[in-house]
C-alpha cells in the first residue's frame, strides 16, 4: 500500500490530469496541422484504416497495462473524433 499522505497523492493525481490534457491539446493542434496537408493534397480528411491501427495499437498498449479495453477503446474514439473535427478547421 502506498504510504503517501492522501493530498500528496491527489496532488500527483493533478499533475497527471493536467499533462494529459496538454497532450491532447498537443494532438489537436498536430492533426490541425494534418488536415491543412490533407486539403492540399486533396486528400480524405477522414482515414479510417489509419483510425482502426491507432485505436488497436492504444488497446494493447492498454490491456498490457491492465486498464478497461472498453474504456480505452471508447477514449481513443473520442480523442480521434476531436482530432477528425480539428482536421476540418
Amino acid at each position: 500500500m502506498n504510504s503517501k499522505p492522501l493530498i500528496q497523492l491527489r496532488r500527483e493525481i493533478d499533475a497527471i490530469d493536467r499533462a494529459i490534457i496538454q497532450l491532447w491539446a498537443k494532438r489537436v493542434d498536430i492533426a490541425r496541422a494534418i488536415g491543412m496537408r490533407k486539403r492540399v493534397a486533396m486528400l480524405p480528411l477522414k482515414d479510417e484504416q489509419r483510425e482502426r491501427r491507432v485505436v488497436a495499437r492504444a488497446v494493447l498498449l492498454g490491456g498490457n497495462l491492465r486498464l478497461p479495453l472498453s474504456k480505452v477503446r471508447a477514449l481513443m474514439n473520442i480523442i480521434i473524433a476531436t482530432s477528425r473535427r480539428a482536421q476540418k478547421q
